[in-house]
């Protein structure tokens, strides 16, 4: 008997976790999720850099050079410090020590981004942008869904953080968006990611906040 997951991040396949048994035998929802949760927590072992050896394989991503190609707007050279639009979330603990706690951060990180889509929303509405609004109309609906939020407090309450739970589910979404044909609903799936994303940078104080002023020198 076979059993295999993907070892993913943020909808990045890494490997495959497989088990096997020379006994016949019939896997059931709760082994295939049992192996999904063990390799979430490799691939945030991985990105850590928790794997000792040599070779690109057991490198950090995060930690690796990585060449960025852009769309020439003016002929030129240009010399600055790159600023990444998403940067790389880094988590530490990928799994939780006491659920109850995480789920309170969890809580509390989703009450402060609702905060920051109402006010998005209502700089929108100033502004008489409909196109904006509508995305923002939607980012409200995620953001206030019971749904989302109920299977982020289940993955926590397997033992995963609150960060690797919006992880997981941010990928289950991207996987979704990959077989979904419709533009539209894929549109609202790729709001759900950013969502995720700015929720992932509240729970762990990375990345750079919309006030926060442009580094000098970027590109």
């Amino acid at each position: 008997s076979f059993l295999g997951v993907p070892i993913q991040r943020l909808g990045e396949v890494l490997g495959v976790l497989v088990i096997q048994s020379k006994a016949q035998r019939k896997y059931s929802e709760d082994d295939v999720y049992a192996l999904e949760v063990v390799a979430m927590v490799i691939a945030e072992m991985k990105e850590l850099g928790a794997f000792v050896g040599d070779g690109e394989a057991m490198t950090a991503p995060h930690q690796r050079p990585i060449m960025f190609n852009g769309a020439s707007a003016q002929e030129g050279a240009a010399r600055g410090n790159v600023l990444l639009h998403d940067p790389k979330i880094v988590i530490t603990n990928p799994v939780a020590d006491d659920p109850e706690d995480e789920k309170r951060r969890l809580k509390e990180a989703m009450d402060s981004l609702r905060i920051s889509v109402n006010d998005m929303l209502s700089a929108t509405k100033k502004e008489s942008n409909n196109d904006q609004l509508e995305v923002m109309e939607a980012y409200r609906m995620f953001a206030n869904s019971k749904g989302w939020r109920t299977r982020m407090e289940e993955l926590i309450e397997s033992g995963l953080a609150a960060e690797v739970a919006v992880e997981k589910e941010q990928s289950a979404t991207r996987a979704r968006m990959a077989r979904v044909p419709d533009p539209y609903l894929r549109e609202r799936l790729h709001d759900l990611d950013d969502l995720s994303n700015r929720l992932l940078r509240i729970l762990t104080g990375q990345g750079r906040s919309q006030e926060e002023s442009l580094p000098e020198n970027a590109v």
